[in-house]
């Protein structure tokens, strides 16, 4: 869907969120897209940019200082090496130590914080041993107590999250299938002497009220003294606009519903699936909070699976379905 072609007048007209009507997905998903163009139009009027360029004091509530204190690698400073040489903007960066090559066996993070609608922008070099020491990215919306990578060359455009506590699809930096570490994790490595300019966008499929999400940048180093510079990096931009795909929001009524529903005892998820596989089903209530959380099987072609609504107070819930290729998200109304 284009943006400039909702009529929000036609939005107003829609009661789903008061007297869901799950048997019209059509008007399920014509609200979603345009709630979140709605969204995006709102965002991208307020255009405001945080730079994080370290050339001030470290007051940002955004930086996580301590994390790179504590490892005792990152410092900010004037890099200096033979590599990592002038930060982007003069005269300060943050760098895997101000002089000397990056220790054996290190392992050292810094978190970045961010909000609903809002992209990370970043400029950063590096010189390590290729596919042996390096960086990594993960993600957490639980404030820090699950991560999850998210450099994956198999995500051509966004990939789903594992492990959060909430489902959302992530647009990541690109990265080669040979960009390993060498514990096999995947992260930046070998040598990059020009300045890359990278961006991590996260889009939610469902909306929360409240909450915030980290990234963490952790470099890490094996046994073997290599005598490389490390990494380094600068002007950490946090751009508040929306720039997720719009199929990313899309309600797949072809795929799967729910009936009956309402219910008050028992329903049935039919789900249509590529392949044979196991999928997470998790149910969310209004304010986003998990309720329910299992594993059920998916065989090709057109699956039922049971729900018990019995152990749920009546209300509106989120029943998503989600495998590492695909997304399903439906209605469950219990009375």
């Amino acid at each position: 869907m284009n943006c400039s072609e909702v009529n929000f007048k036609e939005l107003g007209k829609l009661s789903i969120l008061v007297e869901p009507n799950l048997n019209n997905m059509k008007n399920l998903k014509f609200f979603f897209q345009s709630f979140f163009c709605l969204l995006s139009i709102t965002i991208q009027a307020q255009n405001t940019t945080e730079i994080i360029n370290f050339d001030v004091a470290d007051n940002s509530e955004r930086l996580d200082t301590i994390s790179y204190n504590a490892g005792g690698l990152w410092a900010k400073s004037v890099p200096n090496k033979a590599i990592l040489q002038g930060a982007y903007s003069p005269a300060y960066a943050l760098v895997t130590d101000a002089k000397n090559s990056y220790p054996v066996n290190s392992k050292s993070s810094f978190t970045v914080a961010m909000h609903p609608g809002e992209s990370i922008f970043f400029k950063h070099k590096f010189d390590t041993e290729k596919g042996k020491d390096g960086l990594s990215i993960e993600i957490s919306d639980d404030n820090g107590l699950n991560w999850s990578p998210i450099l994956d060359p198999n995500c051509s455009s966004y990939c789903f999250v594992k492990n959060a506590s909430y489902p959302f699809f992530v647009i990541p930096p690109s990265i080669a299938k040979n960009d390993t570490l060498f514990n096999g994790t995947y992260g930046f490595s070998g040598s990059q002497t020009a300045w890359r300019k990278d961006s991590i966008t996260v889009c939610y499929l469902a909306v929360k009220t409240s909450f915030e999400f980290l990234f963490r940048f952790t470099f890490q180093s094996d046994n073997i003294f290599d005598n490389k510079d490390g990494w380094m990096i600068d002007d950490i931009e946090i751009r508040e606009y929306y720039n997720c795909p719009s199929d990313v929001f899309e309600i797949n009524a072809a795929q799967s519903y729910i009936y009956p529903n309402p219910a008050s005892e028992n329903s049935i998820l039919q789900i249509s699936s590529k392949e044979n596989t196991v999928a997470t089903m998790s149910i969310y209530d209004l304010l986003g909070q998990k309720v329910l959380s299992e594993n059920v099987s998916l065989i090709i072609g057109q699956n039922q699976i049971p729900l018990s609504a019995t152990k749920l107070s009546q209300g509106i819930y989120s029943v998503q379905l989600n495998t590492n290729s695909m997304h399903s998200s439906a209605s469950l109304v219990v009375q």
